[in-house]
């Protein structure tokens, strides 16, 4: 009943034999070979077999197993508390066999909680789905409610951190929390549990999931006065907005979070939320994309800080928003530190989306230095395992970066079928912003065989990009029907073109770009 690994102690005290009758027993056992003493841990022993441990176990009468269940639980918390505190799951399995349901659920929701706190996601998840099979022998009250809420709260934080699923178990363990959390009249714990919901939307890219939690907590911000609620709320429109590539609209909305969790007292209740890792994250992109490249990179060196003394998963969230930010700019130096970064949180936290997105990036830089084969399919595994995890948001982006390697190296073919990829991808989402880019790279990869449709595509880039106000993504593609332009020897175009850099330089710019863009106006 103590299960097949066993201390003397503790079974001595639960057994209720004279204790010269149990050691020799146990010594018999030995003897025979059925248990065995476990070196270096004391008085610990282990049954070779655990079928014949459980085969034995169900020879008990239920009576009589579980009045021993009930002992053993109540020696591993008196007697045996130092045990009992490091391993919750070997009480929580005594409460059960003991038919003590509440007290079981408590402690599988302690053992979850305990391995999610150390980053052992399908040991916590396993605990965790544990306790919820334990509440269907509670009755329906508040209690009951109370011990639900708490434990689909951890199983949403433990799917969404580990990317174990497709994201729909995750999204419906928020949405039952949620429920819960209204029906005790709990506010803080609905703000949490639609935090956990829009971190799970905004990974799919859901586009429609963020605006309609988004105005769930504004509502809650208004009806209760919930200043948490108002930062995420802004929050969540200024990832809308950054996503369907309206950059100042995004800027405008991040910045409005920020200030708003400038007046929320409560501290470590936003910290406990990752904030602001996201808010700056985003404020980062956007800023970027308006051309003002030095801002940009303060922002996000400041979200990193932060990140990584909050956290380790605040700071590869960072890292990682922080690396897209770095490809996006050319920033390739502070790339590679960011991404040395990640490699070692991923391996630390065994979280495969981290692993392959770090395997993305040494990838990338394979592509980048000749290697285009494997380069190319350490990049393209990774984006599978983005799509497995439920992660797509920014697949659109990391497709561009194969693209662009693969046109480096001269494989344009493949460069078009990882767009046609990415395009698919982006009208499926809805994830606009990267489009500009997208359409420029189609461009470049059309521009050896067919210049009339490179400079279409191109065209295309610029008249989104000047839509979108994204400054930069609308510079680098001028930069590239310049350059078209110049191979094909046609002065007026190039004189139309010239021009066109030269108005764009005039506007609030810094960056590689800026300087790439002056190279090719002296160059015509």
């Amino acid at each position: 009943v103590i299960g097949r690994e066993f201390s003397f102690p503790l079974l001595a005290m639960v057994a209720d034999m004279d204790e010269v009758a149990l050691s020799t027993g146990l010594t018999r056992l030995l003897d025979a070979g059925l248990v065995e003493q476990m070196p270096g841990v004391g008085e610990t022993y282990l049954f070779k077999h655990g079928l014949l441990q459980e085969a034995t176990y169900d020879t008990l009468l239920i009576r009589r197993r579980s009045k021993l269940h009930r002992r053993i639980a109540s020696a591993l918390e008196t007697r045996f508390a130092d045990m009992g505190e490091k391993r919750p799951e070997m009480v929580a399995r005594h409460y059960a066999g003991a038919g003590m349901a509440e007290k079981a659920t408590q402690r599988w929701l302690e053992a979850g909680k305990q391995a999610l706190k150390i980053g052992a996601y399908g040991e916590a998840l396993q605990h965790l789905k544990s306790g919820l099979a334990s509440l269907n022998e509670l009755p329906d009250a508040p209690g009951r409610h109370a011990l639900e809420l708490n434990l689909q709260m951890a199983k949403a934080e433990c799917l969404r951190s580990a990317r174990f699923t497709s994201g729909d178990e995750a999204l419906a363990a928020c949405q039952r929390a949620r429920v819960l959390a209204e029906t005790l009249g709990d506010v803080a714990r609905q703000v949490q549990s639609l935090r956990l919901e829009l971190g799970i939307n905004v990974n799919r890219p859901d586009i429609a999931g963020i605006e309609r939690v988004a105005g769930e907590l504004r509502r809650i911000a208004e009806q209760h006065g919930d200043g948490i609620a108002r930062v995420l709320a802004d929050q969540s429109m200024g990832c809308v907005y950054f996503l369907l590539g309206k950059p100042l609209a995004a800027e405008e909305s991040l910045r409005a979070s920020l200030a708003a969790a400038e007046k929320v007292t409560d501290r470590e209740a936003l910290a406990r939320l990752q904030y602001p890792t996201t808010a700056l994250s985003y404020l980062a992109l956007s800023v970027a994309l308006t051309g003002r490249i030095d801002a940009a990179r303060q922002i996000s060196r400041t979200s990193v800080t932060l990140a990584e003394a909050h956290s380790r998963f605040s700071h590869g969230i960072a890292c990682t928003n922080a690396l897209i930010l770095c490809h996006l700019i050319g920033d390739e130096t502070v790339a590679e530190d960011l991404a040395r970064r990640l490699q070692a949180i991923a391996e630390a936290r065994g979280i495969p989306y981290w692993i392959d997105l770090a395997g993305f990036h040494v990838g990338y830089k394979r592509l980048l230095h000749g290697d285009a084969v494997s380069g190319a399919a350490l990049m393209r595994r990774a984006v599978e395992t983005f799509r497995a995890t439920a992660v797509e948001i920014e697949v659109p982006f990391y497709l561009s970066l194969l693209a662009g390697g693969l046109i480096r190296a001269g494989r344009n073919k493949e460069a078009l079928a990882a767009l046609e990829d990415a395009f698919s991808t982006g009208r499926r989402t809805g994830e606009r912003w990267i489009m500009p880019e997208l359409l420029r790279l189609k461009g470049e990869a059309l521009a050896p065989d067919d210049p009339a449709a490179a400079e279409t595509q191109l065209r295309e880039a610029m008249t989104i990009a000047r839509a979108q106000d994204a400054l930069l993504l609308e510079l680098r593609a001028a930069i590239s029907l310049a350059r078209l332009s110049a191979g094909q020897q046609t002065r007026s175009s190039l004189r139309s073109r010239v021009a066109q850099l030269s108005a764009i330089l005039e506007r609030d710019f810094s960056g590689p770009d800026r300087e790439g863009a002056q190279a090719v106006i002296e160059e015509a």
